[in-house]
């Protein structure tokens, strides 16, 4: 009787999560129910009213299918462009906090991965202070220069990479909101997702500026989005009028990158030879 009396005491303070479960609101458990003092000891006098309560088949199956297309259509909408299928998967488990993270991760990429803490968090503060760490197997430093006075809302700093130095610009709240160009005629290229402008050109050909005559099919410059290349190909032969983006620009989708001068190709006709002009 003491034992007995001992075992009823045991789940006498069992939380609401471990009642759910032995009830079967999570779903019929692999093993099967346990045993009646259980039941006792949890829900004490009511114990027989709670076994009737039971659930013996999952929640899963009240829950209707859902339409996969339509989930993939709205994370695309929120997003602004297609979504990988990694994106899609983690939006399926956590519909808002997957948007908050994709776009936090397209905001700031792997720094928060890569940086320390305390650099991440503070940023290098005074000319000299720099920080090294390694990014997909490379190593590299990057090292405070100097920090601009603002102007019109924009800040010039300046940042030692790998021993290159390197010029960015920060826009305050302060500086003038820029009207963002996009494609809208047939020899205007815009970008055809959002992401960063890693290179203008070709490895083959290197850079290109205004005044370069490019090809059909060439690849004139390339964005990285979420680690993948998406390279801009020519799409008819052409001389480039305008290079509207420069390096490590963020663009967004259908912003203008270049304005092209289509080259017409003219036939040149042979001139006809008669033979009643040729001499005898």
């Amino acid at each position: 009787p003491e034992e007995q009396e001992e075992l009823l005491q045991l789940f006498r303070n069992a939380p609401g999560d471990f009642k759910n479960l032995i009830l079967g609101h999570y779903g019929r458990l692999p093993v099967g129910w346990p045993d009646e003092w259980v039941y006792k000891s949890t829900f004490g006098d009511e114990w027989q009213e709670k076994i009737k309560e039971r659930k013996e088949t999952s929640p899963l199956e009240a829950i209707p299918d859902e339409n996969l297309d339509i989930l993939r259509k709205q994370l695309e909408t929120e997003l602004g462009r297609p979504a990988t299928e990694e994106e899609f998967i983690l939006y399926l488990m956590h519909p808002k906090d997957a948007i908050d993270f994709i776009k936090f991760r397209e905001k700031y990429g792997d720094a928060p991965l890569v940086l320390p803490t305390k650099v991440w968090r503070e940023g290098l503060k005074k000319p000299g202070d720099k920080v090294e760490f390694e990014y997909e197997g490379k190593p590299y430093c990057i090292e405070l220069v100097s920090i601009g006075a603002e102007s019109d809302g924009v800040i010039h700093v300046v940042l030692k990479v790998n021993n290159k130095t390197r010029v960015f610009e920060v826009r305050t709240p302060k500086a003038k909101k820029e009207e963002i160009r996009k494609a809208v005629r047939p020899n205007e290229i815009g970008a055809p997702i959002s992401g960063t402008v890693w290179r203008i050109g070709n490895p083959k050909r290197g850079a290109l500026n205004p005044g370069d005559i490019v090809h059909k099919g060439e690849e004139i410059a390339n964005l990285e989005s979420m680690k993948m290349e998406n390279p801009i190909i020519a799409p008819f032969d052409a001389q480039i009028v305008e290079i509207c983006v420069k390096l490590n620009q963020r663009v967004e989708e259908g912003q203008l990158l270049f304005v092209l001068q289509p080259i017409e190709t003219t036939k040149i006709e042979e001139p006809e030879v008669k033979i009643e002009n040729l001499p005898h």
